[in-house]
């Protein structure tokens, strides 16, 4: 009985030995490091309207490799968005001693990167249809292809991640990305900046005019992203409301600009990755500006008379950070005795100065706080004393202002009315 037993088990054993196991498909990353792409560029004028990469492929693996399943990857930039034609001028695998034309199964897509670089925004993406060859190890297909635009409009090869400027045969080259079923096996692809999202534009003027008020439309790059809010300081804005969103594009309401203050207002878009991005939106009323102006005074020979410079409509910029001004005079008539500062300058020891230069006198205003002390309000800016000399007769020195530049608390350049002013002197008093 035991006999037969281990008989029946050693028949079992020779049937299960002799059965064939079915094949296993090779796992892509087995090829690492025995699958090997060559090429080189037929046509390596940088300003063609043709790129010629020929691709030369060879399975150096102990096991068979079925084409179909084989992706090659070319990167460039496309120089334009035409659209493009891809050929296949010739495909032929060389299988032990005999030669297979593989041309009318060569097929090729154009992918468009999101994300690009400076060297490519395209990569063409050539593959095999079924029917296509398998290469047994140490065999090997040499691919002729061609790119051209559709209206046979240039390329500029010259900063093309696989364009290869040199080889005249087929070299390897790494960079060239070689998939097998969807695997990446060999050539590193270019790496793609993690770009953040942005808006266009990112400074925009709005007219308080009641007839010249308008809505301003903002682009969205959202790379990925999404738009999560946008607020102006503590205060979101309603959706539907205040602004309106249309695919990449977002409509701020000019009813809503229309009742902010004058001057800038900063309103900032927060994306669900946690960025943000600033709109300055400069509101002004071009019939309302800064005026500027220089006073007059009158006196006699020898006497002394003060003069001062004003601002008017402060409040239509939403405060002024910086004031340069140059007051020119007559220093044959006047003579500068002393400058004091207005009433609208905070703290003028740190954020005034002068100079008297020739007939010159220049001015500088700048917040030394950054913020806290603006001039925020219609007065003087400063009293220019002069003494009056020359000759005892009837006259007028005239007082001018030709030069300027104001900015707002933003530091954006704020416009200006230049009212000049002058001396009058006197015979007697």
């Amino acid at each position: 009985m035991k006999k037969k037993n281990i008989a029946y088990l050693v028949i079992a054993l020779m049937m299960l030995l002799s059965v064939t196991v079915p094949s296993i498909p090779v796992l892509a990353s087995s090829y690492l490091s025995s699958l090997t792409i060559e090429m080189y560029n037929s046509n390596k004028a940088l300003e063609t309207n043709t790129i010629s990469p020929t691709f030369k492929i060879k399975n150096s693996s102990d096991s068979c490799l079925n084409l179909k399943d084989v992706t090659v990857r070319y990167y460039y930039t496309s120089d334009g968005n035409q659209e493009q034609n891809f050929w296949c001028d010739h495909a032929g695998a060389l299988l032990g001693y005999n030669y297979v034309d593989n041309t009318s199964k060569v097929t090729g897509k154009f992918i468009k990167e999101p994300n690009s670089t400076p060297n490519y925004d395209t990569y063409l993406e050539i593959g095999f249809a079924d029917g296509a060859s398998t290469l047994a190890p140490n065999e090997e297909i040499s691919i002729q292809t061609r790119i051209t635009k559709a209206d046979w409009s240039n390329y500029n090869q010259s900063n093309d991640y696989s364009f290869d400027p040199i080889s005249s045969v087929p070299t390897t080259n790494d960079k060239i990305v070689v998939c097998i079923s969807g695997i990446r096996v060999w050539g590193p692809p270019p790496i793609s900046p993690i770009l953040p999202p942005s808006i266009s534009p990112t400074t925009a003027s709005f007219d308080k005019n009641v007839t010249q008020q308008a809505d301003i439309k903002v682009m969205l790059t959202l790379n990925n992203t999404s738009l999560k809010s946008i607020s102006n300081g503590t205060q979101v804005l309603i959706a539907g409301t205040d602004f309106n969103v249309s695919g990449n594009y977002v409509t701020i309401s000019k009813n809503y600009l229309a009742k902010q203050p004058f001057g800038t207002t900063i309103l900032t878009f927060s994306f669900s990755d946690g960025t943000n991005s600033n709109l300055n939106i400069y509101s002004v009323h071009p019939d309302i500006i800064l005026n500027v102006k220089v006073g007059t005074a009158t006196g006699t020979c020898g006497s002394n008379v003060s003069v001062p410079i004003t601002f008017l409509n402060v409040s239509t910029y939403n405060k002024l950070a910086v004031c340069e001004l140059s007051v020119s005079f007559d220093s044959n008539m006047l003579e500068v005795s002393s400058i004091t500062a207005g009433d609208i300058v905070t703290n003028p020891a740190q954020n005034l100065s002068y100079t008297v230069s020739g007939n010159t006198i220049r001015f500088a205003f700048l917040d030394d706080t950054l913020g806290e002390q603006l001039i925020s309000h219609d007065g003087t800016f400063a009293n220019i004393n002069f003494k009056i000399k020359g000759t005892p007769s009837v006259s007028t020195s005239p007082l001018q202002i030709p030069l300027g530049v104001f900015a707002d608390g933003q530091l954006n350049e704020v416009p200006f009315n230049i009212q000049n002013g002058y001396v009058r002197i006197n015979a007697t008093a």
